[in-house]
């Protein structure tokens, strides 16, 4: 996805709250919540956002905005381990036990 204008941005955040319900916000509805009396400029305005990626249009329905959601990227297993292990425990045996359970649990999670 390319960087949004802040006005794009805004638009975003505005299809993304009123869509909340599970369904997409008309342009009129996104106009009046950005404060915008042109459908035109609502249409070019959300039409942009589409052009970098950052919604799509589902065809053939009424209300068709759909926001595109990024790809989370896995972290590591090992960076997570290390992460915990410098974050929270101090080394004594106490704390590496209690965080052989956080991982162990962890890891079950994971894996599921």
């Amino acid at each position: 996805m390319v960087a949004l204008t802040p006005r794009q941005r805004e638009c975003l955040d505005v299809i993304q709250r009123l869509s909340l319900d599970g369904v997409p916000p008309s342009f009129r509805e996104i106009g009046d919540a950005l404060g915008i009396v042109s459908k035109s400029n609502v249409h070019r305005l959300v039409h942009g956002l589409a052009e970098r990626g950052a919604i799509h249009f589902r065809p053939g329905r009424a209300r068709s905005i759909a926001v595109v959601r990024k790809a989370s990227r896995p972290v590591p297993f090992d960076a997570m381990a290390a992460a915990i292990n410098d974050a929270f425990f101090g080394g004594d045996a106490v704390d590496a036990a209690i965080r052989r359970v956080l991982v162990a649990a962890w890891k079950r999670a994971r894996a599921a």
